[in-house]
């Protein structure tokens, strides 16, 4: 189940479904799904440490792979930014990729073409953004992509860095001291959330002990703080932490704010337009 993503998995399922339904057949089906060296190619990838083995994993949110060198896929983030910023954008809206895409537009009911996908390229856009000449900038990220921004971390790919566990235990264990809650974050418990496979289960883990609120509160701190000194403090930057199966986590004090003036900027917008 965890090696193929919801929307790959639903397209299977579409495509066996107008099969059936062509042929008018009702009776039971069994799917093999096979990938060309795809064991060969898994062993580049995290896969064994999330417990998947002997393939690679159906990944993507649109079913759809648009291959890009990286000066490509630079320069296309690039284009947004000054896309933005030439139609009168206030602030630079900002999501890692389309898990963002879907979160935002559900939470604060923002369409994608007024969004900045910035991929794992978090400093260079944080750059980009400030050579375009905004001067505000909140991004609104999964917690398994930006808890490595709370380390520093600038670029995401796993190919470069991970540390995701390391960074949200070192969150936690602040977390536990504020609370004064050392008896129940022990050894065995640190342990534990560090050999996680997934930051998923660790919020889970974090929550069953009590700490998830204050260990998010830490983490979004650490993010806007990294991200200020990447910005060298020509702009202001707020953050939206969130997570597929908890909604949103933290967010810091002006990030609200900032996005219902993208919102209300929006109105105006489309008001004039018209």
């Amino acid at each position: 189940e965890y090696a193929i993503n919801s929307t790959p998995r639903r397209m299977i399922c579409e495509a066996v479904e107008d099969v059936c339904e062509a042929l008018c057949y009702e009776g039971p089906l069994t799917v093999t799904i096979s990938v060309p060296e795809g064991e060969e190619a898994a062993t580049h990838t995290f896969n064994s440490h999330l417990g998947i083995e002997g393939g690679i994993s159906i990944l993507g949110t649109s079913g759809i792979v648009e291959p890009m060198s990286i000066a490509a896929l630079l320069e296309s983030i690039r284009l947004d930014v000054s896309m933005q910023r030439s139609e009168g954008m206030p602030l630079a809206l900002m999501v890692p990729g389309n898990y963002g895409v879907t979160f935002i537009k559900g939470r604060f009911g923002i369409p994608s073409e007024r969004l900045i996908q910035c991929s794992n390229y978090v400093g260079d856009a944080v750059d980009m953004c400030l050579a375009e000449g905004f001067d505000r900038i909140v991004m609104v990220a999964h917690t398994g992509k930006f808890i490595k921004v709370s380390g520093g971390i600038m670029n995401t790919h796993s190919r470069d860095a991970d540390s995701r566990m390391e960074l949200m235990l070192a969150a936690a264990a602040e977390a536990a001291w504020t609370l004064k809650k050392g008896d129940v974050f022990t050894l065995e418990e640190q342990i534990k959330l560090l050999d996680a496979a997934t930051t998923t289960a660790g919020l889970e883990q974090l929550q069953d002990l009590g700490l998830l609120d204050e260990t998010c509160k830490v983490v979004i701190r650490k993010i806007q703080k990294a991200l200020e000194y990447r910005a060298k403090g020509k702009a202001q930057i707020e953050c939206v932490l969130y997570e597929n199966n908890f909604g949103e986590l933290a967010a810091t004090e002006h990030a609200h704010e900032l996005i219902q003036e993208v919102s209300e900027w929006m109105r105006t917008h489309m008001s004039d337009a018209r």
